[in-house]
């Protein structure tokens, strides 16, 4: 098998090799490709190339690498990153400098399969009819516990097999036993949120003192200079993003932010906005960072553009708005002027979408690390499965044992 592994080379937050975070993905599949006898290229930036080979493997030149020129990409979009960020949510087709770099690097490698870490239509178009594996952290509650990794062979943000196959994941069906302890899961997994973080009670306790106004909508933000933004929503201030949100709730609604730990307000622009908009409240700052998962045990609802809080929110049977281009956009209304419309999940549901979670689609790094195996049975699968959703679909082989394994609660 041969295997490219491919990183958005266009250059964000202003780090040329911001994305070396995501090498220890290209180690998991270049190590179960050589498990293979397979042959692995990695394509990325010029910096992230040089990064990989000196810094993680000592200027091993036996590594191929296919250096890409983000600036030579940018030109073909007016040199604006803003408009690339557009464009990569779009359908691939427009001419451009990195579909012909790719294009180039296909009839040199011939791969049989591409990893890709982002959304990038250039990417797929120039690798169209080559199976292709998207990879990310993984849209299961993470607060308290181990780090893990999802394997998507349809998309990423756009045209995942949670956007394309989200009624069949919805009404997987399950035994008894299977959907007592999937139910028993679920609970242990909203008792485990409030064991992880001392402030939780607190945040709680101020939680609940904002709903005596009327049901609350926590307003969940990722730093405003994320792709997720400027490609799959829109270009906007986190102020006037967080304005717009509140605005625009039902009659009685609050909104109530909560903030990545990469970026948040300061005190000065929160001030601002609550004297601007009556429907904001703020929590004191201690309280305003890192706590969504656990907020959302006693929030009516929730308006996001991650993918991770999303399906917290839709686990935990939560009113829920995702905004722009998301995985999620068949579960959930798109508008925060409808949210008092947008229909929780069904326990039942949120049971068999925890099954498909926890079945094929979820790793534990750990596990990816430790065990090759899993990650080889993924690879030729998705390579050679007539439709790998299938594969991913079938439920024959779920255990709770795994099931709770991706969560290991043992480590609290």
């Amino acid at each position: 098998m041969r295997v490219i592994f491919f990183l958005e080379p266009v250059i964000f937050q202003s780090n040329p090799i911001f994305l070396a975070a995501h090498f220890f993905w290209a180690d998991c599949i270049r190590n179960a490709t050589y498990q293979l006898d397979g042959d692995f290229a990695f394509v990325a930036n010029f910096e992230v190339c040089q990064e990989w080979q000196h810094s993680k493997h000592g200027n091993n030149t036996e590594l191929q690498c296919f250096p890409i020129d983000p600036f030579k990409i940018l030109s073909s979009f007016g040199s604006s990153r803003n408009e690339y960020c557009k464009a990569i949510y779009g359908p691939g087709d427009v001419p451009n400098s990195l579909t012909n770099q790719l294009q180039q690097v296909r009839e040199e490698f011939r791969p049989d399969l591409i990893v890709m870490t982002s959304q990038n239509c250039f990417a797929r178009h120039a690798f169209s009819g080559v199976p292709i594996l998207s990879i990310e952290q993984a849209p299961l509650p993470r607060f308290g516990h181990p780090l893990r990794t999802v394997f998507d062979p349809y998309g990423h943000q756009v045209g995942s097999l949670f956007e394309t196959h989200a009624e069949k994941i919805k009404s997987l069906p399950l035994s008894d036993v299977d959907y007592d302890d999937l139910k028993c899961l679920l609970n242990d997994i909203k008792i485990n949120v409030l064991k992880v973080d001392l402030r939780c009670a607190e945040a709680h306790a101020a939680l609940e003192m904002i709903k005596l106004e009327g049901p609350v909508a926590l307003l969940v933000t990722q730093p405003p200079d994320w792709v997720t933004y400027e490609g799959a929503y829109k270009a906007i201030e986190l102020e006037s993003l967080i304005y717009s949100w509140a605005e625009n709730l039902p009659s009685g609604w609050i909104g109530v932010p909560t903030y990545h730990p990469g970026f948040q307000l300061n005190s000065a622009m929160e001030s601002a906005l609550a004297r601007a908009s009556k429907r904001i409240r703020f929590l004191p700052k201690h309280l305003s960072t890192g706590l969504t998962e656990a907020m959302l045990l006693s929030a009516d609802g929730m308006i996001t553009v991650s993918s991770t809080s999303a399906i917290t929110s839709l686990l935990l049977g939560k009113r829920t708005v995702v905004v722009g281009r998301s995985p999620f956009n068949s579960w959930t209304i798109d508008t925060p002027c409808n949210l008092d419309k947008a229909m929780p999940l069904s326990l039942r549901e949120a049971v068999s979408t925890l099954a498909f979670l926890t079945n094929r689609y979820i790793y534990v790094h750990d596990e990816i690390v430790n065990n090759p195996m899993p990650l080889l049975e993924l690879m030729r699968s998705v390579v050679s499965e007539p439709d790998s959703a299938d594969w991913f679909l079938d439920l024959s082989n779920w255990t709770i044992d795994r099931a709770r394994a991706l969560f290991n609660f043992s480590r609290l």
